[in-house]
């Protein structure tokens, strides 16, 4: 799987986002699926540059029957405690 998705902040800016990662089901019948991508950013405001360097991971799952997902993004610390 890798979706791209595009992220508007209040202010206007956009944060392109893009996943590239894995999906599974558990058995060839499930309509649902479990996914782990990691993330890549990119935005031309100044203000969110600082992400083209983060690493973030994104874990859920897509429910096809349903048409509904459900995921939760995180950005990796390096050992500073701040994005990488």
């Amino acid at each position: 799987m890798n979706p791209l998705a595009v992220v508007e902040a209040d202010e206007g800016a956009r944060v392109r986002v893009e996943a590239r990662g894995f999906a599974r089901r558990g058995n060839e019948a499930s309509r649902r699926w479990a996914v782990a991508p990691t993330l890549r950013f990119e935005s031309e405001h100044e203000r969110y540059r600082w992400l083209e360097n983060a690493l973030g991971v994104w874990e859920g799952e897509f429910d096809a029957e349903a048409h509904r997902a459900r995921y939760r993004a995180y950005l990796v610390k390096n050992r500073n405690g701040g994005p990488r």
